[in-house]
């Protein structure tokens, strides 16, 4: 327990306070207000805290909030006072969103974070909750621009890789955004890995790779909208075409047997262009057809062209069989000579 004291106990450098407490099991903050920028890791990393009590604490002009919480295997209660939550959202700079990767991993004991108020766009969401396998109940955020609660989470810069990685106590996404406002390699790569639990998504915005994105979510039967990205291309001087995002799809849907409806818009693709080819990247034939199996009976809406090109001298034809299985459903398949 933190002493009393009439004066904010503050610090210039919040990395690592209470971290790595080995016997550590309750935590009472004791009304707090700290007031300095650096959260990283500030109450990670104690393998039997179990409680932390926020009541009456302030965190101040935050900027990283990386890690804060990660590592407490047991924490399972966050007490606040009637009508109180911690609130993450007094931030340093809020033209600089604040950066809260690994802020909860592997706290897999957790079950209900609504007690949190934290922005909905930061630079990245890598691994926010990676490992929570028993949460049921994420914070709620607050839009930077007009505070008000949303459910649309934006990434400016880095994406939301594995955010929701072994989360298999979600069970509705339905009602949420997640959009990538500029395009990152990684993109969503096993955003909602292991959901197992995860029935319907809503809206997907990714502008970049999303090998895994719902990989091994066994009850998912629906995403409302998967809205993907073509790479920003540039013609050189010799006529070739080069690019800053490589856009990879290995094992997206893999092991979503139960996946019926999706929506894709935007300009889809599945693979990378290497000058002027659409190439799948290096996953087998059988991956591929599992992709166009698992879909149906997927709806995909009108007028929207989805193609994936297969390169002969690296893959194992399609048979006009498989192809049919694609095709039959709107989608355009071609076998590229290169």
């Amino acid at each position: 327990i933190l002493p009393e004291c009439s004066q904010t106990k503050s610090f210039m450098d919040g990395r690592n306070t209470f971290s790595q407490c080995p016997n550590l099991k309750y935590l009472d903050l004791n009304g707090a207000i700290f007031k300095h920028r650096d959260f990283r890791n500030a109450f990670g990393n104690n393998p039997q805290l179990e409680t932390i009590d926020f009541t009456g604490v302030k965190l101040v002009a935050i900027q990283y909030l990386n890690g804060a919480f990660s590592g407490n295997p047991k924490l399972k209660n966050i007490i606040v006072g009637e009508g109180e939550y911690v609130d993450l959202t007094d931030v340093y700079d809020t033209s600089n969103p604040t950066e809260p990767q690994y802020l909860f991993q592997n706290c897999s004991s957790l079950t209900d974070l609504s007690m949190f108020k934290m922005y909905a766009n930061n630079n990245r969401w890598n691994s926010t909750f990676y490992g929570c396998s028993s949460l049921t109940k994420l914070p709620i955020f607050i839009d930077l621009e007009s505070g008000a609660e949303t459910k649309h989470l934006t990434s400016v810069n880095y994406g939301f890789e594995g955010t929701f990685n072994g989360c298999s106590g979600l069970t509705d996404l339905s009602e949420y955004t997640f959009e990538m406002i500029n395009p990152y390699n990684n993109g969503m790569n096993s955003c909602f890995y292991g959901c197992k639990s995860l029935i319907h998504m809503g809206r997907i915005i990714c502008k970049g790779s999303f090998q895994g994105l719902v990989s091994g979510c066994k009850e998912l039967t629906t995403i409302d909208e998967l809205q993907l990205y073509r790479p920003i291309e540039t013609v050189k001087e010799d006529g070739t075409i080069s690019q800053n995002i490589i856009i990879y799809s290995t094992n997206a849907f893999l092991g979503c047997s139960k996946l019926t409806n999706i929506t894709f818009t935007g300009e889809t693709q599945c693979g990378y262009q290497n000058n002027t080819q659409w190439q799948v990247p290096p996953f087998s034939r059988e991956s591929i057809l599992s992709l166009f199996n698992i879909l149906s009976p997927a709806r995909i809406i009108a007028g929207m062209v989805t193609t994936i090109v297969i390169n002969r001298n690296s893959y194992k034809l399609l048979s006009d069989a498989d192809i049919a299985i694609a095709t039959d459903k709107g989608w355009t398949i071609i076998q590229s000579a290169n």
